[in-house]
């Protein structure tokens, strides 16, 4: 079938005249193709030039030695988070995340999901195609020529190829580094919990504390858990594993940048529970949720605890605490003797104890299933949720 021009097409429509539909089809398709063209020619041009640029090759580089500070933790950089892998980055440009510095090597960009990597630099805007700088520096000691693609001319974000070599000196707890690495500034609980109430809009939100986690494995695993189950925040105190520690972010598998998460202290949860403002502590949004009262449910291993799926939970602001495998610290423990209510996963056989994670699994599949069936049903057989004690939340 014979295309119009596009210029053609477009006198027709400027003069007025009726245009036919298949003409509206062609000028969409026509548009669409040249918007391909010109995004497929933009992305080989970064391609071509970030291929043939001076890689970096010694650690005393100023860059690599502002991500290594922020991936030690120093507390000059403890606002910056690190990501790794192709996967990892291209979610945080999806979720409107914009790095500070990103390091690649020549195998990332050849690799299938390099492409990819590249569409989300460029069309997030993280990149000025029209005017991006190349900007040339006095090589340092072991670099070659050091080179950076600016963003829209701001000095502080950079793209940088790095060797091989560099990079698996960098992340040498990788076997075999994608050749992937940016730092991020963490995301605010205002940033997760704005894109959260707008998919989901609860007003009784359903929290998660974890109480002394240290493992990474674990702490990403309920990461991702408590996602898929409809948790709105997670909250960590003291001597629990930072979400954001890179074996926990690949655990959680990219969910970690869309859950809200706060870190408090004990002693600022304690004063609140006093308060009678837990709810706004844990939670500190602008929700109807924030003038009900929160319920907390410890899970414990105590035999007389009521079953998890015994347990009629309910339906306003509930928040869930849960502890490392060897038990519950003391701070956890006072929200017990304050009024909150202790369950247990039964075993069919002796166990020493169950794995944070999968515990944590198991009980947030009950509750998020009473709170999908409650309304629908007239009756329940459940234990009713009682408050052992006077509750101070």
């Amino acid at each position: 079938m014979m295309m119009a021009h596009p210029q053609v097409i477009s006198r027709v429509l400027k003069s007025g005249l009726a245009a036919p539909n298949c003409i509206l089809r062609g000028l969409k398709y026509v548009n669409s193709e040249l918007k391909t063209q010109k995004n497929d020619q933009a992305l080989s041009s970064v391609k071509k030039y970030l291929l043939s640029k001076g890689q970096i090759t010694s650690s005393a580089n100023r860059i690599v030695r502002s991500i290594l500070s922020a991936q030690s933790g120093k507390r000059s950089h403890v606002d910056l988070v690190i990501l790794q892998g192709h996967r990892q980055v291209i979610d945080a440009f999806k979720n409107g995340l914009k790095p500070q510095h990103i390091l690649l090597t020549d195998r990332a960009l050849e690799a299938p999901l390099g492409h990819n990597l590249l569409h989300e630099i460029v069309s997030s805007g993280y990149l000025n195609l029209d005017k991006y700088n190349v900007v040339s520096k006095e090589p340092r000691l072991g670099d070659s020529t050091e080179r950076s693609i600016r963003h829209n001319s701001d000095d502080e974000r950079t793209i940088e190829m790095v060797s091989d070599g560099l990079m698996k000196s960098i992340v040498p707890d990788v076997e075999s580094p994608q050749g992937v690495f940016a730092s991020f500034h963490r995301p605010s609980f205002d940033q997760t919990s704005a894109a959260l109430m707008k998919s989901d809009s609860k007003d009784s939100p359903l929290i998660l504390l974890l109480d002394k986690i240290s493992d990474p494995g674990n702490v990403g695993t309920i990461v991702r858990t408590a996602y898929g189950m409809g948790v709105d925040a997670l909250v960590t105190v003291e001597g629990t594993c930072d979400v954001w520690n890179p074996k926990a972010v690949r655990a959680a598998m990219g969910v970690t940048m869309q859950m809200p998460v706060l870190s408090l202290p004990w002693s600022k949860l304690h004063l609140a529970s006093s308060n009678n403002s837990l709810i706004s502590t844990v939670y500190p949004t602008t929700s109807a949720a924030l003038t009900q009262r929160l319920h907390i449910v410890v899970a414990d291993c105590d035999a007389q605890a009521p079953d998890y799926d015994k347990v009629e939970y309910p339906v306003g602001p509930l928040m869930l605490v849960v502890g490392s495998e060897t038990g519950l610290s003391k701070d956890a423990q006072k929200l017990i003797q304050e009024g909150a209510v202790k369950i247990k996963i039964p075993m069919h056989r002796e166990l020493d104890s169950l794995n944070v994670g999968a515990a944590t699994a198991i009980i947030l599949a009950e509750i998020s299933k009473q709170r999908r069936d409650r309304g629908t049903l007239k009756t329940s057989k459940k234990a009713p949720f009682t408050m052992v004690g006077k509750s101070k939340a």
